[in-house]
């Protein structure tokens, strides 16, 4: 139980049920079949459309030859610098693995954190809306939902649950 009043914790049994996800969309895979093994973006395939957290964007990459690495950096950077994006305040990270699939994940946890492709991403397609997933945690009996990673529960306490550890907001442990 918590008593607010007196700020003391006694007896509280904390158990994460699930994660706070992040809304991720993973393509197929890209083939980078140009000179030194290198991917070409060029007017035909330079934009496309994304919305996260609500926000539509549509984005342009540089014409250009790209490693994976490159590609990756090309495309987090232009998704980011969107103006629309950034105003509010919407953030992605892109990564591009071994198997040459693009990775995008919006960097909000929990259900407020949405992300779809809505016009064709470099000939990989679109997606449907994705969204994140709210942590879950059994506090004694009771089954919480939080917002995003954070749980308040109902004497007023507030924590984070980040990769299945409990956390204080103010990094105290309690």
């Amino acid at each position: 139980s918590f008593d607010k009043t007196s700020q003391t914790v006694a007896d509280l049994s904390v158990a994460v049920v699930s994660n706070a996800t992040q809304a991720t969309h993973t393509t197929s895979a890209l083939t980078f079949g140009g000179a030194g093994g290198t991917f070409n973006v060029a007017a035909g395939n330079k934009t496309f459309g994304i919305t996260v957290n609500g926000t539509v964007a549509s984005v342009t990459l540089t014409e250009g030859d790209y490693t994976p690495a490159q590609l990756e950096a090309e495309l987090q950077t232009r998704i980011n610098s969107n103006s629309t994006l950034q105003t509010a305040g919407a953030k992605v990270g892109v990564a591009i693995g071994a198997d040459n699939k693009i990775v995008i994940n919006n960097t909000k946890y929990g259900s407020a954190g949405t992300l779809s492709i809505t016009s064709d991403l470099l000939g990989t397609g679109t997606s449907a809306a994705l969204t994140g997933t709210d942590v879950q945690v059994k506090v004694g009996n009771d089954l919480k939902t939080g917002i995003g990673q954070q749980v308040t529960l109902d004497g007023g306490l507030k924590f984070s649950v980040l990769g299945g550890a409990a956390s204080s907001p103010d990094g105290a442990s309690r």
